[in-house]
């Protein structure tokens, strides 16, 4: 796992230490429980916060919605040459 945050993130070491557990959950934890894990955290957040109209309200979630689907693109991904999907090369 410390050769896959350092082939990430050769020039900070405190990215590192920020991304090492969810590097270690993804490689723990099979994908249907890691999206449930991701919805409960989401739901939580956003149930905490307290919009002040309904408007705001509409426009925090739909941003979050946004921020969420970006995420999913950019950490999904297929490779076709045989890689593994962890790894840079594909």
């Amino acid at each position: 796992m410390d050769a896959e945050l350092l082939a990430r993130y050769p020039e900070s070491a405190t990215l590192r230490e920020q991304q090492r557990v969810p590097t270690a959950l993804r490689a723990v934890l099979p994908p249907g429980l890691q999206g449930a894990l991701a919805t409960a955290m989401l739901g939580f957040f956003i149930s905490t916060r307290e919009p002040t109209t309904p408007r705001r309200a509409m426009a925090y979630i739909l941003s979050v919605h946004l921020s969420v689907l970006v995420f999913v693109a950019q950490t999904r991904h297929t490779c076709t040459h045989g890689a593994a999907p962890s790894s840079r090369t594909c």
